[in-house]
């Protein structure tokens, strides 16, 4: 598989993403209403303690896609 995000939901405060390459992805994480929380760079994990409990899309993206979840 091409892209991972686990656990979810999230435990100990990270979000970890696996993908086929250690390229940089730029993240944006959304609320349930699209405001955007959070957002960064990153190559295999986002630290999400500072977000309350709840549902969250998150927007992946690298130099040839953009996935949102």
């Amino acid at each position: 598989e091409e892209l991972s995000i686990y656990p979810n939901p999230v435990k100990d405060d990270y979000l970890n993403i696996r993908t086929i390459s250690d390229e940089v992805i730029i993240f944006t994480v959304y609320d349930m209403l699209g405001k955007r929380m959070l957002n960064g760079t990153t190559i295999n994990k986002i630290n999400v303690s500072n977000l309350q409990r709840g549902v969250y899309f998150i927007e992946l993206r690298n130099s040839n896609e953009t996935l949102r979840q």
